[in-house]
């Protein structure tokens, strides 16, 4: 009769519990990240506010400025149609497409070639909201370090 000796895992010993704010701080983060990624006009704000910014400029101000002229791009110059624009188009590239090879049993068009060819064009459509939008992230980012920097000083 052997007797199984376990072997102790430190960690199995250690496990911690995840906070509810913890969960919060990754699910904004995510979405923060996920939100740069398909848009580039966000990611570069983002990046460029948080890195030169992060020691001196105010989350809730880059919020609320964020805010303002998001209303005021929205308001007055329709910046929410031309900011889905890329989307749009795709989606009619890819209707298109269907129809296409369904009915016509023809060749479809690539998206890569519509992606390159209207690249500049919606870079520069999603530069009125991409810009207060990429504030506001970067804001909150802001906010979520600096109230982590307090906790951890106090």
């Amino acid at each position: 009769m052997e007797h199984a000796v376990e072997a102790l895992n430190p960690r199995s010993e250690n496990t911690s519990r995840r906070e509810p704010e913890d969960d919060f701080q990754f699910v904004l983060g995510t979405y923060c990240f996920l939100l740069g990624c398909l848009n580039p006009v966000v990611l570069l704000v983002v990046l460029v506010t948080v890195f030169f910014g992060q020691k001196k400029l105010r989350g809730r101000w880059l919020v609320i400025c964020g805010l303002l002229a998001g209303i005021v791009v929205v308001g007055f110059f329709d910046a929410a149609y031309s900011y889905l624009t890329p989307v749009l188009e795709i989606v009619d590239l890819m209707r298109g497409n269907a129809l296409k090879l369904m009915h016509e049993n023809g060749t479809a068009d690539s998206a890569v070639d519509l992606v390159l060819s209207h690249a500049g064009t919606w870079f520069c459509a999603q530069l009125p909201l991409g810009v207060p939008v990429g504030l506001i992230i970067a804001g909150i980012i802001i906010c979520t370090r600096s109230v982590g920097r307090d906790e951890n000083n106090a």
